[in-house]
């Protein structure tokens, strides 16, 4: 799904850029809000998908590939969310560039506090694009 909380977003997916295959999701902010709503930044587009099925104490790596435009000017924020558990249940990373390559981000030992699980890939704060492919959560072995 995609949501756009303030600013002016445009969400595909690109067919002429991807990590390991052949497309990938595409987050553009055209133009940051005149006033911010909610309290929350000029911008803030997202791509996410909840409900992701998951065992309540099992260990998960999370991998995104992620790469943005050489005129970005805002932060990505990738969150994992799965519940009302502590750090190893709920994780977030700020990224503010990745000057036009491919960067790996990955959370490691996410041990869920509910039976399900949300990610999600933030554009806020600026403009530019963003890129997201090879989104992949696995569950690992104690």
């Amino acid at each position: 799904s995609v949501n756009t909380m303030c600013g002016k977003f445009k969400y595909e997916i690109d067919k002429g850029q991807g990590h390991s295959g052949k497309a990938s999701a595409k987050i553009t902010c055209l133009k940051v809000a005149s006033v911010t709503k909610r309290g929350f930044t000029s911008a803030w587009g997202r791509c996410y998908q909840t409900g992701i099925p998951v065992k309540v104490g099992g260990v998960y790596h999370l991998v995104v590939w992620v790469k943005t435009s050489k005129d970005f000017t805002g932060e990505l924020k990738i969150w994992f969310r799965s519940g009302k558990g502590g750090p190893e249940a709920n994780r977030s990373v700020n990224l503010l560039t990745t000057e036009g390559l491919w960067k790996e981000v990955v959370f490691k030992k996410i041990v869920p506090a509910s039976d399900h699980a949300a990610i999600y890939l933030n554009l806020m704060a600026g403009t530019g694009t963003a890129w997201f492919d090879d989104v992949g959560l696995v569950e690992i072995k104690k």
